[in-house]
């Protein structure tokens, strides 16, 4: 199942150290934790800010959704991507 983006703020998660964002799966919100270490290695210079997050959002959004449709979530439903995913 596809998952849909949101319009919410971006949140700081220690959980994995990065940012947690949430996106939609029919009715069910998903919670998708991106890495310091997956935005750092988005562009050059490296940086992990929520700028870089801003700047890339729908390219995250859409391994998010490609990770979930191919089943690849953690045990409590939520999508984390990570360097290795970009």
């Amino acid at each position: 199942m596809a998952l849909t983006a949101t319009n919410d703020e971006p949140m700081r998660s220690e959980r994995v150290l990065g940012y947690a964002i949430k996106m939609m799966s029919d009715e069910k919100v998903v919670s998708v934790r991106i890495t310091d270490d997956a935005l750092r290695a988005m562009a050059y210079p490296p940086d992990d800010s929520l700028e870089r997050l801003k700047q890339y959002r729908s390219q995250l959004e859409e391994i998010a959704s490609r990770k979930h449709s191919a089943g690849l979530i953690e045990a409590d439903g939520s999508v984390c991507i990570t360097s290795a995913d970009v």
